[in-house]
């Protein structure tokens, strides 16, 4: 009766010790368990919110291209087309910089260049201080060359501006094209958004008085086209028609395309090889001529502000500084470049300009003569 009654107490003081352990001593360990796994799932869950609103640069090859893509959620970027050569790649990595720098929405580059330039603007390009947009390099089709009357001796890269919806066909809707001689003060984002009407392509007019025309002719028709040839005579037009500066443009792609406007181009690049329409005028050749014609009386236009130009005309500043610091878009149309010797208003365009990491191509310097 003893040991019965002794093993009994036994088993109460055991079964007591072990309800002691369990309230005293789990509670602990299954709130760290708890805290763990919420722990954990915050933090993957901050991971995933910081990837979806983080501007992260992340580079890959496509192809032949290297390409440094910005991800912004729900974003559609900004198409900015350019055409580039040897003589004005410092030019378009001052360009691409300035449209970098003063735009909000993500962007992405289209340049047409020459197959040699090719690997020189993927390692330019790759510079920490261009990175973070989306850049499609592609060479130059050798077809177009074929259409450019190479007795004029003309740059056949000039032309590419004609042939982007052809050859970005993956590019829909609008998109700008700026010359590489461009500086962007504004965000460009608000030149895209330019009402086009019912029209495919947004320019800017010669004879505004914001242009304040510099050249040593008259912005009409007159100075581009041959008006003694019967098929320009033919299409009625004024020859005292203003013209446009082509150099910056907002065209609508799916519209140039629904328009056949490639086709028409190149169907009066081929009549001018073979009839003389426009080359010896005053405004010379270049790709304008055709445009004057394809687009007569049929675009919208561009605010002034948005193409300040003729910069490049002369070495004394045509316009005030003031107003210079209030124009969207600095054009150095004409000769005199701001990486090429004596310009005006150098310093804006050297704010933008990121040396090339081979140290291949470097600007050249003047001392500035008031001409």
């Amino acid at each position: 009766m003893q040991r019965s009654t002794l093993y009994r107490l036994v088993l109460l003081v055991g079964f007591a010790w072990l309800l002691i352990i369990v309230f005293v001593f789990a509670p602990g360990l299954f709130q760290a368990q708890n805290t763990d796994s919420q722990t954990l799932i915050q933090a993957r869950s901050e991971r995933i919110e910081s990837l979806r609103h983080s501007k992260q640069k992340v580079f890959y090859k496509n192809g032949t291209h290297r390409l440094s893509l910005n991800l912004t959620a729900h974003s559609t970027p900004v198409h900015v087309f350019y055409s580039t050569d040897e003589g004005s790649l410092l030019g378009l990595i001052a360009s691409i910089n300035s449209v970098r720098s003063n735009t909000k929405s993500p962007l992405h580059f289209h340049i047409l260049t020459t197959k040699t330039l090719e690997k020189p603007l993927h390692d330019w390009l790759a510079d920490p201080r261009l990175s973070g947009s989306l850049y499609d390099i592609r060479v130059m089709d050798t077809d177009i060359a074929k259409m450019v009357d190479g007795k004029q001796g003309e740059n056949v890269m000039s032309y590419a501006m004609l042939f982007y919806a052809d050859m970005f066909s993956d590019v829909r809707g609008k998109a700008v094209h700026l010359d590489t001689d461009t500086v962007v003060q504004g965000d460009i984002s608000e030149m895209v958004s330019t009402s086009l009407g019912e029209h495919c392509i947004a320019v800017s007019e010669d004879c505004h008085a914001a242009s304040k025309h510099v050249t040593s002719y008259k912005p009409q028709y007159s100075a581009f086209l041959n008006f003694r040839s019967p098929l320009i005579k033919a299409l009625n037009m004024s020859a005292s028609t203003c013209t446009f500066n082509a150099g910056v443009y907002v065209a609508d792609l799916d519209c140039w395309r629904k328009h056949n406007i490639t086709r028409e181009l190149s169907d009066w690049m081929k009549r001018n090889k073979a009839g003389s329409l426009w080359g010896g005028e005053p405004g010379g050749s270049g790709p304008l001529p055709p445009l004057l014609i394809v687009f007569h009386q049929k675009y919208a236009k561009l605010s002034p502000m948005w193409h300040v130009r003729h910069l490049g005309w002369r070495v004394r500043e045509t316009f005030s500084s003031n107003f210079i610091s209030h124009a969207k878009l600095l054009h150095w149309s004409g000769k005199y470049k701001p990486w090429a010797g004596r310009s005006q208003f150098t310093k804006i365009w050297d704010k933008y300009y990121v040396p090339d990491p081979q140290r291949k191509y470097k600007p050249i310097r003047k001392i500035h003569s008031q001409t």
